[in-house]
């Protein structure tokens, strides 16, 4: 009997995997182009810097598509978003008065913590990520600035 069971068991597992394996149903609307409204975007922060192009560090380094589309958000909080592709990276920063940026990504891995220099140079942001970033497929870029929203008076 408990050979029944087991096998009864394996053999129900195998049917729903198989079912759950083909391509999913996705339904399609038929949306007419220009009725829905523009996303809406909003401001950046007062003191707020986007640093975008990246460039290779070396002129005999290329860089990958997903590194090409990304740009350097830096918030007058301390806080930075690096959107790069479908993802987003996130951490804090401390930029030093000789002009160095110390980022602290929210991410890690077994090897140890994501994190990377920065150094402004004129309206240039150049970004070496450490060996753990590197290994991870983040390449050093330097970025240019690309907008940055006024301070107020307040920050």
């Amino acid at each position: 009997m408990k050979d029944r069971v087991g096998w009864f068991a394996l053999l129900l597992v195998i049917a729903v995997l198989a079912a759950c394996s083909g391509s999913p149903v996705v339904p399609t609307t038929n949306i007419p182009s220009g009725t829905l409204p523009p996303a809406q975007v909003a401001p950046l922060p007062s003191g707020t810097r986007v640093f975008a192009s990246p460039a290779p560090v070396s002129p005999s380094e290329r860089l990958s598509g997903w590194t090409i589309a990304s740009s350097y958000v830096l918030y007058p909080d301390g806080t930075f978003d690096v959107p790069m592709g479908a993802s987003d990276y996130r951490g804090t920063y401390i930029q030093r008065t000789d002009g160095t940026i110390d980022f602290n990504f929210y991410g890690w891995n077994t090897a140890g913590p994501w994190q990377a220099a920065g150094t402004l140079s004129g309206e240039q942001l150049i970004v070496r990520y450490n060996v753990v970033m590197g290994l991870s497929d983040f390449e050093d870029a330097v970025y240019t600035l690309r907008a940055s929203s006024p301070s107020s008076a307040r920050d």
